[in-house]
């Protein structure tokens, strides 16, 4: 039976974003004096990537639905210097998160995390930003999580080889053969990918998810990856801790997402709160599995 209190207390994550920044983490080593883009009590947001369409800024995300308890792929738009309320724009039966967004050949393109409906597959625009379809199954792999594209003939994607430990694996994949590359140094780890690879004074940066100890959130790992035809390889390049972020409205108890496009730079804060309404949807969910 859950304590009186997981009825009404709830862990969850909002977004955190910075425009105009000239001294990013990877040089400042901090998150700080960022604004909020503010969870509701029915969503929590997590996952940001951003994406610029027509010199204006999106940012694609994550929202946790409490009401059906997996997540769906929202979208929130910057104006006036701050980004506006989400809006849901694809919902499954399944959940659905890591909402990767990319343009390839004039068509707008999503590849978000659903490693529940059992693979990594790809959604197109029909009506930026509000109307997809989905448009191919990339990769009928198990497991896979946070993939990103390495370059354009290559996936990388994290398999879960541990939930509870939260341990995975690299693999990389040929995107037209969708044969995995043999090719990679490290066994199991705790960083599964955690946004976009970037480049960052003429390196190739992987960020990551720190979840040393099986803790979700720990803070980021920052990859430089070294790569030829034939071979992957990375080494740690920084690392910092959600402890490091700071000023941004209220205590941060982890972080595990990041973005950055220019000069704005994003992130998702773990938090806990009171919420009124989630012995509601826990209640109606029990109901409704019976």
């Amino acid at each position: 039976m859950r304590p009186v209190k997981e009825f009404f207390i709830e862990e969850y994550w909002d977004i955190a974003y910075k425009e105009g920044s000239d001294n990013p983490v990877l040089k400042s080593g901090k998150f700080n004096h960022y604004k909020c883009l503010k969870a509701s009590m029915r969503y929590w947001y997590a996952d940001p990537m951003i994406f610029k369409y027509n010199n204006e800024i999106y940012l694609f995300l994550e929202m946790f639905d409490n009401k059906s308890g997996h997540g769906v792929i929202g979208y929130s738009k910057y104006s006036n210097g701050v980004f506006s309320k989400p809006k849901a724009v694809i919902r499954e039966n399944f959940h659905m998160s890591y909402p990767y967004v990319f343009e390839k050949d004039g068509n707008i393109f999503m590849m978000p995390e659903t490693s529940a409906d059992g693979c990594v597959q790809l959604y197109k625009a029909v009506a930026f930003p509000d109307k997809w379809e989905k448009y191919e199954v990339l990769l009928e792999v198990k497991g896979a999580v946070d993939t990103v594209f390495l370059n354009e003939n290559c996936l990388l994607t994290s398999i879960i080889e541990n939930k509870f430990d939260k341990t995975t694996r690299l693999e990389r994949y040929d995107i037209k053969s969708k044969k995995k590359f043999d090719d990679f140094f490290q066994a199991s780890q705790h960083t599964r990918g955690a946004g976009k690879i970037f480049e960052y004074n003429g390196k190739k940066i992987r960020p990551a998810q720190d979840c040393s100890d099986g803790v979700y959130g720990l803070g980021l790992v920052f990859y430089e990856i070294e790569e030829s035809d034939k071979a992957y390889s990375e080494k740690e390049f920084f690392r910092i801790s959600y402890r490091d972020v700071e000023n941004i409205g209220g205590r941060v108890k982890g972080v595990h997402t990041y973005a950055r496009i220019d000069t704005m730079e994003v992130i998702d804060c773990k938090r806990k709160r009171f919420n009124p309404f989630l012995s509601y949807y826990i209640i109606k969910k029990k109901l409704f599995n019976l």
